[in-house]
Protein backbone atom coordinates (compact mmCIF):
# COMPACT_ATOMS: atom_id res chain seq x y z
CA UNK A 1 0.00 0.00 0.00
CA UNK A 2 2.58 2.38 0.15
CA UNK A 3 3.72 2.08 -3.03
CA UNK A 4 0.57 2.68 -4.21
CA UNK A 5 -0.88 5.60 -1.61
CA UNK A 6 2.38 7.02 -2.47
CA UNK A 7 2.11 8.18 -5.47
CA UNK A 8 1.12 5.44 -8.20
CA UNK A 9 -2.36 5.42 -7.76
CA UNK A 10 -2.36 9.78 -8.26
CA UNK A 11 -0.11 8.58 -11.46
CA UNK A 12 -2.13 5.73 -12.67
CA UNK A 13 -5.18 7.93 -12.46
CA UNK A 14 -3.98 10.83 -14.55
CA UNK A 15 -2.58 8.41 -16.97
CA UNK A 16 -6.08 6.81 -17.26
CA UNK A 17 -7.88 9.91 -17.67
CA UNK A 18 -5.27 11.41 -20.50
CA UNK A 19 -5.02 8.06 -22.18
CA UNK A 20 -8.39 6.62 -21.73
CA UNK A 21 -7.81 3.30 -24.36
CA UNK A 22 -4.29 2.67 -22.98
CA UNK A 23 -3.87 -1.06 -22.16
CA UNK A 24 -2.19 -1.63 -18.91
CA UNK A 25 0.36 -4.00 -18.98
CA UNK A 26 1.62 -5.28 -15.65
CA UNK A 27 4.79 -7.47 -14.76
CA UNK A 28 7.33 -8.13 -12.47
CA UNK A 29 10.31 -10.69 -12.01
CA UNK A 30 10.36 -13.09 -8.93
CA UNK A 31 9.18 -11.42 -5.87
CA UNK A 32 8.06 -8.72 -8.18
CA UNK A 33 5.81 -11.57 -9.78
CA UNK A 34 3.87 -11.48 -6.20
CA UNK A 35 3.29 -7.88 -6.60
CA UNK A 36 2.58 -7.45 -10.23
CA UNK A 37 -0.13 -10.21 -9.55
CA UNK A 38 -1.79 -8.62 -6.23
CA UNK A 39 -1.62 -5.25 -8.12
CA UNK A 40 -3.73 -6.21 -10.82
CA UNK A 41 -6.13 -7.94 -8.77
CA UNK A 42 -6.53 -4.50 -6.76
CA UNK A 43 -6.50 -2.22 -9.35
CA UNK A 44 -9.65 -4.51 -11.04
CA UNK A 45 -11.28 -4.81 -7.96
CA UNK A 46 -11.26 -0.92 -7.10
CA UNK A 47 -12.50 -0.29 -10.70
CA UNK A 48 -9.92 1.56 -12.15
CA UNK A 49 -9.62 -0.83 -15.09
CA UNK A 50 -11.38 -3.81 -16.72
CA UNK A 51 -9.32 -7.37 -16.41
CA UNK A 52 -9.97 -7.48 -20.62
CA UNK A 53 -7.63 -3.74 -20.50
CA UNK A 54 -4.74 -5.52 -18.86
CA UNK A 55 -2.18 -7.75 -19.74
CA UNK A 56 -0.18 -9.54 -16.90
CA UNK A 57 3.08 -11.03 -17.52
CA UNK A 58 5.48 -12.29 -15.13
CA UNK A 59 8.71 -14.08 -14.65
CA UNK A 60 10.02 -16.59 -12.59
CA UNK A 61 7.56 -16.21 -9.88
CA UNK A 62 7.35 -18.11 -6.44
CA UNK A 63 3.67 -19.74 -5.37
CA UNK A 64 2.07 -17.04 -3.72
CA UNK A 65 -1.46 -17.64 -3.13
CA UNK A 66 -3.98 -20.25 -2.33
CA UNK A 67 -6.01 -21.99 -4.74
CA UNK A 68 -8.92 -19.30 -4.65
CA UNK A 69 -7.00 -16.89 -5.71
CA UNK A 70 -4.90 -18.70 -8.22
CA UNK A 71 -8.50 -19.98 -9.85
CA UNK A 72 -9.72 -15.97 -9.56
CA UNK A 73 -6.83 -14.76 -10.92
CA UNK A 74 -6.43 -17.47 -13.82
CA UNK A 75 -10.45 -17.00 -15.01
CA UNK A 76 -10.51 -12.65 -14.72
CA UNK A 77 -7.67 -12.24 -16.42
CA UNK A 78 -7.66 -13.28 -20.16
CA UNK A 79 -4.43 -12.23 -20.62
CA UNK A 80 -1.72 -13.61 -18.17
CA UNK A 81 1.16 -15.44 -18.80
CA UNK A 82 4.08 -16.90 -15.80
CA UNK A 83 7.25 -17.29 -17.63
CA UNK A 84 9.92 -19.41 -16.14
CA UNK A 85 12.78 -21.89 -16.81
CA UNK A 86 12.43 -25.43 -15.41
CA UNK A 87 16.13 -25.01 -13.53
CA UNK A 88 15.04 -21.94 -11.71
CA UNK A 89 14.34 -23.27 -7.74
CA UNK A 90 12.05 -19.81 -7.01
CA UNK A 91 9.32 -20.75 -9.38
CA UNK A 92 8.95 -24.41 -7.94
CA UNK A 93 9.23 -23.58 -4.26
CA UNK A 94 7.68 -23.64 -2.07
CA UNK A 95 5.24 -26.31 -2.71
CA UNK A 96 3.99 -26.74 0.92
CA UNK A 97 3.90 -24.48 3.96
CA UNK A 98 3.72 -25.78 7.28
CA UNK A 99 0.60 -27.17 9.18
CA UNK A 100 0.03 -24.09 10.89
CA UNK A 101 -0.82 -21.96 8.19
CA UNK A 102 -4.33 -22.28 7.40
CA UNK A 103 -3.48 -23.65 3.88
CA UNK A 104 -0.89 -25.57 3.06
CA UNK A 105 -0.27 -25.74 -0.67
CA UNK A 106 0.60 -22.86 -2.72
CA UNK A 107 -0.83 -22.22 -6.33
CA UNK A 108 0.08 -19.23 -9.09
CA UNK A 109 -2.09 -18.26 -11.66
CA UNK A 110 -1.89 -19.91 -15.06
CA UNK A 111 -0.82 -19.96 -18.02
CA UNK A 112 2.93 -21.16 -17.35
CA UNK A 113 4.90 -20.47 -20.67
CA UNK A 114 8.22 -22.73 -20.04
Amino acid sequence: MLLWNGGMQTDLRYLKYKYPNFKLWVNGHSLGSALAWAASAWVVNIGLYKPEDMKVVVMGAARISDYNFAVWHTQTFPYNFHILHRSDPVAHTPTFLPSSVPFTTLFYPKTEVW
